[in-house]
């Protein structure tokens, strides 16, 4: 989060105005740089702070948490989002890997958590709700204290992958890209301090994290809210008169199917919703901007790569199925298998050379390519460029699979040929033109006529299927990845 010294001096613009709304709970501007400078205060006194290579958190959603980053970015520590909900043993390993001496864990999760466990490995926990409560008892730090701590240490920060492919990966970068980038953001967005931001995304995730520190750092209020039903993010939408949001496209798309059909224009204050982390399938981005209006905007990107590539209304009229146009301080490759570039609309593995790019993995090799003295971040992510510059999609894979299919394209396909509300295509792990599918109907269909349509529909393309279902519903992530089992 923003540090004290930023909070001081947007105290001076907005002393009173919110800054911060989560549940029940409001604070000015001037309330959010007392609680950081006293939380700065009792984290000093924690045991073996002053060795902490980062702290971590394991809690859903919450004001506190601001006020913890806060306070951590003063003292130039490190403030680490781990998965709640991920299998512990992963979540020890993580600790681990970054050397963590301590852990901010909420109330409603420590429960779940083998305190015994982490004292052995020498890690000590620190429950978030007793840990505020005699918050307004403590002195405010000291500019003094702030820089004798802070002497000795340099800019460090770290991010977790989402795992859902594996153990997730510990991204670090010892340089902050966040002022060229918010700056940007900015004049391309027009974002103001009146903007009033809703966070609904897990916040353990670093582009949650991201855009709620921006907007804080231009004076914006935020929501804080965490995503459960379509109906209660409706309400807080409505209630605080929420201007941007970052939303994955599941939540989107959840949204506007609670409205009747001839309803538009639904939250006339929503003026910015940017989503992106799973496929936008057409359909549902057509929908989503005929009901809400044209606020929605994409984008792509990586926790190793930052953002790269934005797509307003106007490039989604234009190219759907594109995820957007490579911005300034980005550049784009497209490589082959031996890691040749290749020419546009040819589909190969996804390569970024950015300013917001990471320095390496803590627990895994980085995979970098140097062409003409820069270094490129060589994803899993395949796809291709057109002519205009406009990235398109096509699938993760892990390795450069024989046949590089355009998965995107194939699943629009799908979704123009059947009355679906979800489809899932992954290609077979060696490559081949081989795929399992899972669809999800809107109505009841014959099982017959559904296979005897997608084998219709693969021979054109002249791929063979695996496996096929029909599925109730697609398990998601938080963040909109469909759970690979």
């Amino acid at each position: 989060m923003i540090k004290l010294e930023q909070i001081e001096e947007l105290v001076k613009q907005f002393p009173d105005k919110l800054a911060i709304v989560s549940n029940d709970r409001t604070w000015s501007w001037k309330d959010y740089r007392e609680v950081t400078a006293k939380m700065a205060t009792t984290l000093l006194h924690l045991k073996n702070f002053s060795n902490s290579n980062a702290i971590i958190f394991l809690s859903e959603n919450s004001d506190y948490l601001i006020f913890l980053g806060s306070a951590l970015n003063t003292l130039s520590v490190p403030f680490v989002g781990v998965d709640p909900h991920q299998n512990f043993d992963r979540t020890l390993e993580s600790l681990n890997q970054l050397k963590c001496k301590r852990v901010f864990i909420s109330k409603r999760i420590a429960g779940r958590v083998p305190s015994s466990l982490l004292l052995s490995c020498g890690i000590e926990m620190s429950v978030i709700e007793d840990f505020f409560q005699n918050w307004n008892e403590v002195n405010e730090i000291s500019k003094s204290t702030i820089d004798f701590f802070t002497q000795t240490r340099s800019f460090s920060s770290f991010s977790l992958t989402s795992g859902t492919t594996g153990i997730p990966k510990i991204v670090k970068r010892s340089r902050s890209s966040d002022a060229r980038r918010f700056l940007y953001l900015k004049k391309r967005y027009q974002f103001t301090g009146e903007d009033v931001h809703l966070t609904c995304l897990p916040m353990h995730h670093a582009g949650t994290i991201n855009w709620l520190r921006m907007f804080l750092s231009y004076g914006s209020t935020v929501v804080i809210d965490e995503y459960s039903n379509a109906l209660q993010l409706a309400h807080v939408l409505e209630t605080w008169k929420v201007t941007t949001s970052l939303m994955s496209p599941f939540i989107v798309e959840s949204l506007v199917n609670i409205f009747d059909s001839n309803q538009t224009r639904l939250f006339p204050d929503l003026r910015f919703i940017i989503t992106g982390g799973k496929r936008f399938k057409f359909a549902n981005k057509r929908i989503a901007m005929s009901k809400l209006g044209p606020v929605i905007h994409e984008y792509y990107g990586t926790t190793e790569t930052g953002i790269n590539v934005l797509s307003d209304p106007k490039d989604l009229e234009k190219y759907p199925l594109s995820v957007g146009m490579i911005f300034e301080g980005n550049e784009i490759v497209i490589l082959g298998e031996n890691n040749q570039c290749l020419a546009p609309m040819n589909i190969g593995r996804i390569a970024i050379h950015s300013y917001m790019n990471m320095d390496a993995y803590v627990n895994a090799e980085s995979q970098f390519l140097e062409s003409k003295g820069k270094y490129f971040v060589m994803t899993s992510d395949f796809g291709y460029l057109n002519e205009e510059d406009y990235l398109f999609i096509a699938q993760r894979f892990q390795k450069f699979p024989k046949y590089p299919l355009d998965i995107a394209y194939l699943e629009n396909m799908f979704l123009s040929s059947f009355p679906l509300k979800d489809v899932q295509i992954l290609q077979d792990s060696q490559g081949n033109k081989t795929v399992d599918i899972k669809l999800v109907p809107k109505y009841f269909l014959s099982l017959n006529k559904i296979k005897n349509k997608v084998f219709e529909l693969l021979q054109k393309e002249s791929i063979q299927l695996r496996h096929f279902s029909v599925e109730d519903q697609l398990a998601y992530t938080p963040m909109g990845k469909i759970r690979i089992q």
